[in-house]
């Protein structure tokens, strides 16, 4: 059924339609009304016509001439006297077996008409007009001044009930029409004005209706999608809680995201995004059932209510409808968009708490779901709410960490495979929590990616880096000077204002671009856009040199290596860990090592942790050696003392092909 507030969306053609019908309606009452009107008055001029023909019987005394031959002085003298009032003519007197006794037309005197309806159905005992059998009616003459009705009054004996016979005339039109055309006219023009007057009332009431259920409307659904907002979701969901059936108490929540929509919406375009959200859904209505509520929360959060669930494999079905539902693409114009959801699955029973409650143990399941490879779903468990307590609490920490001095940078050398040298050291960041002690950079990095910290954090990581690096150029000169190389975060390359940071640390530092190294990870290179590409080439603009970190590890392709204005790449080291054992590995660090020579690009292995990984990282020709084996992470002052042994040493630390190689720093640290 269509709502009030769609039919004033016409504009126009609504009032134009609803005007038609209001008159239309009051045209059907107006016919109605006059057809009434008309009835009753003839019928009141009926029984007048028929009370004065039965007062000139009585005056002249013409009931005993029905027994008479036809023309007898009675019926006769009737017949002249009613011919003598005005608007009655054509009078006629019959007797009971229907023969003309006198008529204003002699020539019908004496003959008999016994199948004339008139005359049978008066003697019935009724005044009969013309219009009841079916004849013309006043309608049909009204611009002659001829017999507009017939009027058959029966005449009964004394004050008897006998009938003796029936006096017929006939009524002109003079008169009666006149006043049964101004009360039609009167009528019509009283029915228009009052439809008219109604219209004009009606109108605004039910725009005002209109208007009113459109902002309730809009108060409680989402615009883009038409599904409920978080407002009536959270409405029903407390109603759910209440109306739990002892039989089938379980009430289930599915809080659904979408998988890489920011990255559809940020580079297809917004239009693309709203087009998405909109497509999926309708995808996602046809896997719920009608009873069941689906909302959108908000962004590219969807959420489904589910009541009297028999059980938890109800909710995963649902889940799994989900999933293949969204797993097909989405056309947008001839492109293909794949879009997969992260489902988390929240149920409550008889004993269980809040509303509130339920959907915030949806809504951990589904960051747990993403945390487990994204397009899944993950069923809440009470532990989830444990870490999320955790997780806030080092949010809250973390928010205070730069203020409070406890970040600390450590650093990590790389070395030349082929020489021992130290000609790089990377700078990572750690945490010295007042309570939980040093905090490696996988508890806190995650979360200063996902509040926006990262940014704040990364800017201090780089000056203090290049500050730290040019007081070692200056202690130990080199040729080419040591190089610093600092990780930046997705989220960093994401701020319009980047390169303007970066720029502002150099000057500040007084450290050459030419010996800053910005590692961006390999899933930032897979999620470019010519925006990001176009900041990397401003950096690259500045001096500095680029890498891509943990290659290998992601999805990318060598594409992005050709097409990105990087200068070096970082093998991951699940790869380095293999070439000792596994030929393949072996096979693919080659492979990128061949790459890496065609492009005119310096290669780093990461995770040496033996000798003999050193000596395949040499032997396939790498430029550059990083892991535990040659050092782990450490203070600035004790790789100070290990920069000046490196300086003082008349052999490289690292001798060339030793098969024994002991860690530079021996005290443990946080990977």
């Amino acid at each position: 059924m269509r709502r009030p507030e769609q039919f004033f969306s016409h504009g126009p053609k609504f009032f134009v339609i609803s005007f038609f019908w209001v008159f239309a309606i009051a045209a059907v009452i107006a016919l109605t009304l006059s057809s009434l009107l008309t009835r009753a008055f003839l019928q009141l001029e009926w029984e007048n016509t028929a009370a004065l023909v039965r007062r000139e019987v009585q005056l002249v005394g013409a009931d005993a001439a029905f027994a008479r031959p036809p023309g007898a002085h009675g019926t006769q003298e009737l017949v002249r006297r009613l011919t003598e009032v005005p608007n009655l003519v054509r009078v006629t007197v019959w007797d009971r077996d229907a023969t003309v006794l006198a008529s204003d037309d002699l020539s019908l005197v004496g003959r008999r008409f016994p199948d004339h309806d008139g005359i049978r159905s008066s003697l019935a005992g009724r005044v009969v007009s013309g219009t009841d059998l079916g004849r013309s009616g006043p309608l049909s003459t009204r611009t002659t001044i001829e017999t507009v009705a017939e009027v058959y009054v029966p005449i009964f004996a004394g004050s008897g009930s006998d009938i003796i016979g029936v006096v017929q005339v006939g009524k002109a039109a003079v008169g009666l029409f006149t006043t049964i055309r101004w009360g039609t006219i009167l009528i019509w023009g009283l029915s228009l004005a009052g439809a008219l007057a109604l219209y004009l009332v009606l109108i605004p009431l039910l725009s005002r209706k209109a208007r009113e259920e459109k902002l309730a409307h809009q108060a409680f659904h989402d615009p883009l999608t038409s599904l409920p907002n978080r407002a009536l979701f959270m409405d029903r969901l407390a109603f759910a809680f209440a109306r739990r059936h002892p039989k089938q108490p379980l009430v289930g929540i599915l809080f659904i995201d979408l998988d890489r929509f920011k990255l559809i919406n940020d580079s297809l375009g917004h239009q693309a995004g709203d087009r998405l959200l909109a497509a999926a859904a309708d995808r996602l209505r046809g896997c719920v059932r009608p009873e069941d509520t689906l909302a959108r929360l908000g962004g590219d959060e969807f959420a489904v209510l589910i009541e009297a669930l028999p059980g938890l494999a109800d909710a995963t079905a649902v889940a799994q409808r989900i999933a293949t539902e969204l797993r097909a693409p989405f056309d947008f114009d001839g492109r293909e968009v794949f879009a997969s959801a992260s489902v988390g699955i929240a149920l409550a029973d008889a004993r269980s708490g809040r509303p509130d409650e339920l959907l915030r143990d949806a809504d951990l399941a589904m960051y747990q779901a993403k945390k487990n490879g994204k397009a899944r779903f993950d069923v809440f468990h009470p532990s989830m709410n444990a870490q999320a307590l955790e997780h806030l609490e080092l949010e809250t920490d973390l928010r205070r960490a730069v203020e409070r001095e406890e970040l600390r940078l450590h650093y990590q050398p790389l070395v030349a495979p082929e020489s021992g040298r130290i000609v790089e050291v990377e700078a990572l960041v750690r945490w010295e929590h007042p309570h939980r002690g040093l905090l490696g950079p996988g508890v806190f990095v995650p979360i200063a990616e996902e509040t926006g910290l990262i940014v704040g954090i990364g800017d201090w990581v780089l000056r203090e880096a290049c500050a730290q690096a040019r007081a070692w150029q200056a202690r130990f000169p080199s040729e080419p000077p040591l190089m610093v190389s600092v990780n930046l975060s997705a989220r960093q390359l994401q701020q319009a204002d980047l390169v303007d940071r970066v720029a502002a640390a150099l000057r500040e530092t007084g450290l050459d671009a030419s010996s800053v190294k910005l590692e961006i990870t390999e899933s930032a290179v897979i999620e470019d856009s010519e925006t990001i590409v176009g900041r990397l080439l401003a950096l690259k603009a500045l001096g500095l040199r680029l890498a891509v970190d943990d290659f290998g590890s992601g999805c990318s392709s060598l594409n992005h290596l050709k097409r990105l204005p990087i200068d070096s790449v970082k093998i991951d080291r699940s790869f380095v860990e293999g070439i000792g054992r596994n030929p393949v590995d072996a096979g693919i660090v080659r492979a990128v090592v061949d790459v890496a020579r065609t492009l005119n690009l310096t290669v780093t292995a990461e995770g040496i942790e033996t000798p003999e990984q050193l000596a395949q990282v040499r032997a396939l020709g790498c430029d550059r050696g990083q892991g535990f084996y040659v050092a782990r992470p450490a203070p600035a002052e004790l790789m100070s003392a290990l920069l000046e042994a490196n300086a003082m040493a008349p052999r490289p630390i690292i001798a060339p092909r030793t098969s024994t190689l002991p860690a530079l720093v021996t005290a443990p640290q946080p990977a």
